[in-house]
């Protein structure tokens, strides 16, 4: 299981703008800004194997351990829980299987193909602790996450008042 201790490190200034040392092992780490960190992740995803899932096939079964992440390539997903529906994602680049490895608990939701779709898939454990620029990217797909769930849970139900 991969804990959040694992990845995280002191660090000290380095001699360039984007680069921070570690002070444990003195291991050069990019801190490039995103826009180069998602050029980099492309390159990684381009070494990872690539799976195939059908209209109705489920991609990842809720209550399940896989150790896997999934990263859409192209194609349309539905989230399901409780079998209702919560979400359809269809941005290549978004990512499945991130909360169960991090939380090191069960898929707590099944994700099914609507259409042909295809996958990046990685062991997590090992990219996760080796690759910096895929944990920034799964980084952003969180927050971008809880920035829409909070956008929307601020929103006001519009109120159906009549005059009496």
């Amino acid at each position: 299981m991969l804990h959040a201790l694992d990845l995280t490190r002191s660090f000290q200034a380095a001699k360039t703008p984007w680069q921070a040392v570690s002070k444990n092992d003195n291991e050069a780490i990019e801190c490039a800004p995103h826009g180069f960190a998602k050029a980099a992740f492309q390159d990684t995803l381009a070494a990872l194997p690539i799976v195939t899932y059908e209209a109705g096939e489920t991609v990842i079964a809720d209550g399940s351990r896989t150790g896997r992440l999934l990263i859409l390539k192209n194609g349309t997903v539905t989230i399901l829980k409780d079998d209702k529906e919560i979400a359809k994602v269809a941005e290549p680049g978004a990512v499945f299987g991130e909360l169960s490895v991090l939380l090191d608990q069960p898929h707590t939701a099944e994700v099914r193909a609507l259409e042909t779709s295809q996958f990046h898939i990685a062991d997590a454990t090992a990219l996760l602790s080796q690759n910096p620029t895929a944990v920034l990217h799964v980084a952003t797909v969180l927050a971008n996450r809880c920035r829409k769930s909070r956008s929307h849970s601020t929103k006001k139900p519009a109120t159906n008042r009549r005059a009496a």
